[in-house]
């Protein structure tokens, strides 16, 4: 509070106002009437792993729970959550149960907990996708009376059940539906963002220009998404031919193509544009750093605006790592295709993700069948190391096998000269002859064969 100098705050002054932090023990008391209560998002969700429920661990929710209901009368205080983005994976993305944080859930718990507190949700990235709304039960977004109202009448706006509707609900209409959500919420006064003040700023607008690879890279992408499209509309043309072929007399049914036309256009429209946004941001990187590194000799200080994190072309990456590693770790071929796609120092490339997320969607059939035969064939290698590993053979014998139809011993043969190409048609004449007898009166031939193992 002494941070808040010139604000006056109203309370009963015959009570001390104190600022509070949680006791070390959690099975011990909070002293104190009142005051106000600063704690960390870790330790609001003491308690909430498996491991701690296993040993019995007391919740240090419940702790604050006990001393703000405390009186007779339920708390209708504040509850201000600062950095608000902590307890946004409430709920998992894409149904990957490895994204849930404590954070989300002690979050989500203590606002159902306190029906009658105020909430405030503080953040500067508050939120970037729909299932970041989750933690958020007070904005009214959804219920029964709100934008997203559910089927079912007891889901209240603290329902799990209301919580994933609304999600799978705005996620279907897609950014639309996120940027109608922010203008819902202005409109109804629960949305209030400020910006740094730009009086006194001076602005230089910097050309970037453009060497010849980067020239020729923006070339080579032009022509690569000119190839994609066309190998799109080749495969969209032979699902077609192909309905027509298997309709006969009849019509066509063309339910599956329209489908994967809709889709197949905006995966690579919608791709199209962030892969060459992508690309032309990183254009600008050396001009940039030779900017920052100029304005760090003068001695000032540089501050970097980004449109985009990349979260979302990470976390794509990081699962499908990790569904690459879920396959064996025998399997490396496979994870090694994914580092060397990352390039030879680690880094995401955003243009390089986003053609790929692309591809996967639009060739996704293709992509899964040729996994498969990967996999198989990765499992057959695997069998004939195997095979080789064991020993076939005694310690006397080498790696030549010899197979002979005659119990003569073989005798030593020159080796032949090397065949020309004038001569190869009686060459290959003479060949056959070696290899086979025409005469039953002919001598047995020698015949071997050689398998080189290793």
């Amino acid at each position: 509070l002494s941070d808040l100098a010139g604000v006056t705050i109203e309370y009963n002054q015959s009570t001390e106002m104190r600022v509070l932090s949680l006791p070390s023990s959690a099975s011990a008391q909070i002293e104190a009437d009142c005051g106000v209560l600063f704690t960390t998002y870790s330790m609001l969700s003491k308690g909430y792993s498996d491991k701690s429920r296993d040993n019995g661990s007391l919740m240090r929710i419940a702790q604050i729970l006990d001393w703000l209901n405390s009186d007779e009368e339920e708390f209708d205080g504040c509850l201000i959550f600062d950095e608000a983005h902590r307890a946004k994976n409430l709920v998992a993305e894409n149904g990957n149960s490895a994204t849930e944080t404590a954070a989300g859930r002690a979050v989500f718990d203590i606002q159902r907990a306190l029906p009658h507190a105020r909430i405030v949700y503080s953040s500067a990235t508050g939120v970037t996708e729909p299932h970041h709304y989750a933690y958020m039960t007070r904005l009214g977004l959804w219920g029964p009376s709100a934008p997203h109202p559910i089927a079912d009448p007891e889901s209240d706006e603290q329902s799990a059940v209301a919580v994933r509707a609304f999600i799978k609900r705005v996620k279907d209409r897609g950014v639309g539906a996120m940027e109608l959500c922010a203008l819902h919420l202005k409109q109804e006064g629960a949305l209030l963002n400020r910006t740094l003040s730009y009086d006194g700023v001076q602005f230089d607008i910097v050309e970037a220009t453009l060497t010849d690879e980067q020239k020729n890279v923006y070339d080579e992408s032009a022509r690569l998404w000119q190839l994609i499209y066309t190998r799109s509309e080749q495969k969209l043309a032979n699902m077609m031919n192909h309905a027509w072929a298997t309709a006969g007399l009849g019509t066509p049914d063309t339910k599956a193509f329209s489908k994967a036309r809709k889709m197949s256009h905006s995966a690579i429209w919608s791709g199209h544009q962030r892969f060459f946004r992508s690309l032309i941001t990183s254009f600008k990187v050396p001009t940039l750093v030779q900017q920052a590194r100029e304005a760090l000799a003068q001695g000032k200080c540089v501050v970097i605006g980004l449109q985009s994190t990349g979260e979302a072309h990470t976390q794509r990456a990081m699962n499908a790592k990790m569904e690459d590693n879920d396959v064996s770790d025998d399997d490396n071929e496979l994870a090694d295709n994914a580092d060397f796609m990352a390039g030879s120092d680690n880094m995401l490339s955003a243009p390089q993700e986003t053609l790929k997320f692309v591809v996967s969607k639009v060739w996704e059939d293709e992509i899964k069948a040729n996994r498969d035969r990967r996999l198989k064939e990765i499992a057959v290698r695997k069998e004939i190391d195997k095979f080789k590993s064991e020993k076939l053979f005694d310690d006397e014998s080498d790696d030549e096998l010899l197979f002979s139809k005659s119990k003569a011993e073989p005798k030593a043969q020159a080796v032949p000269e090397p065949i020309s190409t004038e001569d190869e048609e009686d060459n290959d004449d003479s060949i056959m002859d070696c290899c086979s007898s025409d005469s039953e009166d002919d001598e047995p031939v020698t015949k071997k064969a050689t398998i080189i193992m290793g």
